[in-house]
């Protein structure tokens, strides 16, 4: 209970004020807002229409994998004159029929051929076709898989049929190492921006802390009938609830009042920041610690914040840099956060960025450590 009494106050005094609540929540939801305007927005709801005259089971299956790969909204219509002016009226992005014979050329070993239809090229049509090339590749090669280890062929499609219906359920998964597809820059532009915003947030939650070192306040709060873990815990607490709720408002606002789709589910993006969170918490408590006049450390906070942040990809692609600049990007926790957002942009799903977790995970242990061991309450400030 102390702990959030410290973190309580930590949260009032960075943010409690008119102008630090605009300039640390207001200003990087316009920021984004701005990238989103000057970048375009590609649509958080696309919806993609279909019509499937398969007379099988198979074009079903179809369906549901693209729901599942795409997280699109998939509008089923009956006749072709609907799915044309469907698409011509841009109520959906794309439109495709599935053939009668889907489901016999399937198991006869071929590829069904797919009717596409599409107004302008769109990233939401890019990947839709991508994943109809993935799924049809994936069934024929899973049938003939199966086909060569029964003697039925009817045993074959029952077989065919369980395999997918346990790939729904993620027991079986295909493994994607880069489909290639362009993500849009507004994505990691935006993203680049918030977390910058996280990191001057931080910084100014953690020289709060450092005013506490600086004034003796903490040094009493040492005093008092509190363990040193809670004081410890409630400021770290305050910088992270601070972090959180940054976060969290922009995706908010980001997605359903912009519309803006990220192309990644709001629970792994959040995640992903959480992570750089903790690391940009580390920095600054590292660097609070070594530097002991507040002066400086604002100003060195500042002189970490921006450099890193271009190196990192924040404000451009990291692929523009010259070679000697991508690697050194490697050492800034700014770049596995962008670059795990982008991946899971592009169609791959967690275990593809379980190494740059790690990566952020290491940060964030190593420099909250650091910080911590350094960030002494006995130390004052010097001139």
């Amino acid at each position: 209970m102390n702990s959030l009494y410290i973190a309580a106050n930590i949260i009032k005094r960075t943010v409690g004020r008119g102008k630090s609540l605009l300039i640390f929540l207001m200003l990087p939801a316009l920021v984004v807002s701005l990238v989103v305007a000057l970048l375009g927005n590609n649509g958080m709801d696309a919806r993609v229409a279909y019509i499937n005259l398969d007379e099988g089971a198979f074009g079903e299956q179809l369906i549901d994998g693209l729901k599942a790969s795409t997280g699109y909204s998939f509008h089923k219509l009956e006749k072709a004159d609907a799915l044309r002016n469907e698409v011509m009226d841009k109520k959906s992005k794309a439109g495709f029929v599935i053939p009668p014979d889907y489901t016999d050329r399937l198991l006869s070993g071929e590829s069904p051929k797919i009717e596409w239809l599409e107004l302008e090229v769109s990233g939401t049509g890019v990947l839709v076709k991508l994943k109809l090339n993935e799924q049809i590749g994936g069934m024929i090669r899973t049938y003939r898989l199966v086909d060569s280890q029964v003697a039925a062929p009817e045993e074959a499609e029952s077989l065919l049929q369980q395999v997918l219906a346990e790939q729904r359920k993620n027991k079986i998964r295909a493994v994607v190492e880069d489909s290639g597809l362009h993500v849009n820059q507004a994505v990691s532009t935006s993203i680049g921006m918030l977390i910058m915003f996280i990191m001057t947030l931080v910084n100014s939650s953690v020289l709060t802390i450092l005013d506490d070192r600086t004034n003796r306040t903490m040094q009493r709060m040492y005093t008092a009938p509190v363990r040193s873990y809670q004081i410890t815990l409630g400021n770290f607490l305050g910088s992270l609830c601070l972090g959180t709720v940054q976060i969290g408002l922009i995706l908010l606002f980001a997605r359903y009042v912009l519309r803006f789709s990220f192309g990644v589910p709001l629970l792994w993006q959040w995640l992903i920041l959480e992570c750089f969170l903790l690391a940009a918490l580390g920095i600054s408590l590292a660097v609070a610690g070594i530097i002991r006049n507040r002066n400086n450390v604002a100003t060195i906070q500042s002189l970490i914040v921006t450099p890193t942040c271009m190196l990192g990809g924040c404000f451009w692609p990291i692929e523009i840099m010259p070679d000697y600049m991508q690697k050194v990007a490697n050492a800034v926790p700014q770049k596995w956060a962008i670059e795990a957002i982008k991946r899971l942009a592009q169609g791959e799903g967690l275990p593809q960025i379980a190494y740059h977790l790690g990566i952020l995970g290491l940060f964030a242990i190593l420099l909250l450590g650091f910080g911590s061991a350094v960030l002494r309450p006995s130390e004052t400030e010097t001139s």
